[in-house]
Order: structure tokens, then sequence, then C-alpha cells
């Protein structure tokens, strides 16, 4: 990994007479006011609007850095920008095959308190394991997956169980146990079995519950933090919002550190898989159905584009609660299937 460099220090330059200079990176001596000039109005808008910055030698640099990686597009305030500038240096750039989303990802690594200290393994491991995915170099001999720790494989082996990848990522945290072949991407289908009349789809509220710890379980509405929960019998996987995850025990714990590109709804962004099975049941803030179990449950990125608004729920809970829809009316969850064994007796 580069050597990081620390904004604070970059700021002062001492010459040979150990007088200190004022440096501005990125930008040739006494020209600040032409560089100025040069930036598009949009970015000089975003800069001064949403990350707060001015004319300030400090904010010039990061103005300059800003502007060489399209900073203004993701970062949500100048304080998100400072701290992946410290993490980084004045020559970072993206590596070339890294589009949005996973620009997105690696940012919210470094600037969300949430990854911790596993933040830079993940930002170090995401690179390296893209590097290696596109030098074709990985020997399918060996294994099937690699173990990736500070960027370089430790070994291969083959599929494991859940427990011992969430041991691998206790004992490593933000190391990738990841297959040597891409996987393709996931299709799903954006649309709902349907009502909220203007939306055309059904919406419900979601628990979600850790299968090893009872008392970890959050609730999320059907319509919060600028997502609703549908109903998706077309979709083969149930997505939820990052911000549910968030509010549970660990954001990390459960869930595997390399993520999945997708196809259909939320073309191109990326979702994260379950490690491990988790519990869920549906409901109306009142009733609730059954648990299901269920490992085919899959986060949002942290960061996503505003045209994502919607979590999922998908063919394998759906499948595994009974339930029945007159026309015209709501869904009617049930907590077990005898009425309908009673209807087909009486066909």
């Amino acid at each position: 990994m580069p050597k990081f460099w620390n904004i604070n220090k970059l700021l002062k330059k001492k010459n040979k007479t150990n007088q200190t200079n004022i440096v501005i990176l990125l930008t040739p001596p006494n020209s600040s006011k032409k560089a100025e000039a040069e930036y598009d109005s949009d970015f000089e808008r975003k800069c001064a609007e949403k990350l707060n910055l001015g004319d300030t030698p400090e904010d010039l640099v990061l103005k300059s850095f800003a502007k060489k990686l399209s900073l203004e597009n993701i970062a949500e305030n100048k304080e998100e920008l400072k701290k992946f500038y410290d993490y980084a240096h004045p020559d970072f750039a993206w590596h070339p095959t890294f589009e949005f989303n996973e620009r997105l990802i690696i940012f919210d690594y470094i600037v969300n308190p949430d990854w911790g200290s596993a933040g830079k393994e993940l930002v170090t491991n995401t690179i390296a394991y893209r590097k290696l995915l596109e030098s074709k170099s990985l020997d399918a001999s060996k294994g099937t997956h690699i173990l990736l720790i500070n960027g370089q494989i430790v070994r291969y082996g083959n599929e494991i169980s859940s427990e011992c990848y969430d041991q691998l990522d206790k004992e490593n945290p933000g190391m990738f146990y990841a297959p040597i072949v891409e996987p393709p991407p996931l299709v799903i289908r954006g649309v709902s079995a349907t009502v909220d009349s203007v939306k055309k789809e059904w919406q419900v509220h979601i628990c979600l519950r850790n299968a090893v710890n009872a008392l970890d379980e959050v609730i999320m509405e059907n319509n919060e933090d600028g997502f609703r929960m549908i109903m998706d019998t077309g979709s083969t996987m149930t997505i939820i919002p990052y911000s549910l995850r968030q509010r549970l025990h660990s954001s990390r714990e459960g869930w595997k550190s390399t993520f999945i590109k997708l196809s259909g709804y939320g073309e191109n962004t990326n979702v994260y898989k379950a490690s491990r099975p988790w519990l869920i049941c549906l409901g109306d803030g009142v009733n609730w159905t059954k648990w299901v179990k269920t490992d085919e449950i899959y986060s949002w990125q942290c960061r996503t584009s505003c045209d994502i608004d919607c979590g999922l729920v998908g063919f394998d809970v759906l499948n595994s609660i009974p339930h029945y829809k007159r026309i015209g009316r709501p869904y009617k969850f049930l907590e077990n299937d005898d009425i309908f064994d009673q209807f087909e007796l009486n066909l």
C-alpha cells in the first residue's frame, strides 16, 4: 500500500533557511486563481455548498484532491473529504476498472466509523482482489477460493461453512475469503406484488433477528429511512437497506466482506451477502408471521444512488410463509397452512 500522507504535514514545507513556506498541492505556485478559474461551475457550487470549501490553503488542497477524484459527487461534507485525504495521498488514483458504486464503497470503508479498524484492510483487499481477478493468475488446481489478508494470498481453499467464515473474519477483520472466479451479476426484478395505489406495490414491515443471538433483533417499518420494503415474488433473494444492518449489534458480523454487482433493478449497484442464515418475519407492526430462516439475504451497499429506494422481500421468504390474497384486499399471512388443507378437502 502506498505511503499515507497527512494534510497538516503537507501544508508546510521547510526551506534551507528553516523558513516556512505554504505549499498548495497539485497547484503550481502563484497560480491558485488561474486553477480556480478552470473549475467548472457545478464543481465550484458543490465545493462551496456541500463541502464548505473556501480559499484557505488547506481548502485549496482538498479542492484539488476532490477535483482529481470526482469526490464532490461522493463526499457528504468537508470532514469526510479530509478523512479520506488523510488516509490516502496526493497521488492516489482510483483503480481504472472501479465503477462509481465501487468507489462509493472504497470511500465508505475509510470515512464510515461502522467499519472501524477493518476499513483500511477492506480497502486493501478489495483492490488486491480486483487486480488478482484481472490478472488471470489464480490457480484453479489449488482450490476454488483464496484467503486474502493485507492484500496477500495466504492460502487457497474450497467452500467453507458459515461458522468457519465467521471465525476467519473474527480473527482477521476485513479479510477476504473469496472465489477465484468473479461471480456473475445477480439478476433481480424490481416489480412487486402490488398496492400503494400510487407505487403499485405491497409493502410490509420486516423484523430481522440474529440466528445465533436472539437479543440481536431490529425492525423496519414498511417505509423508513428513505426505503420501502416491498414484496417481490420475482426476486430470488431478499435485500435489506444497509441502514437496517447498521442497527444490529454489529453491522459487520454475519455478512461477507466481498460484494456482488447487480443486474436489473439497481443495475451496477453492489450488495453484500449474509455469511450465515438470519431469521426474518413479516408483519404490519402489530401482527407478525412465523420466523423464516434464510441465507439468501443481502444488504445494499451503504451509499447508493438516489434511485435505489426499495428493499425487497424475495421468493425464499415469501415461499416459506403461508398467505393468501383476495381481489382488492391486502395479503393475509397465516400462522400455518391448515386452512389450505381444509380448502383442498372441500374441492
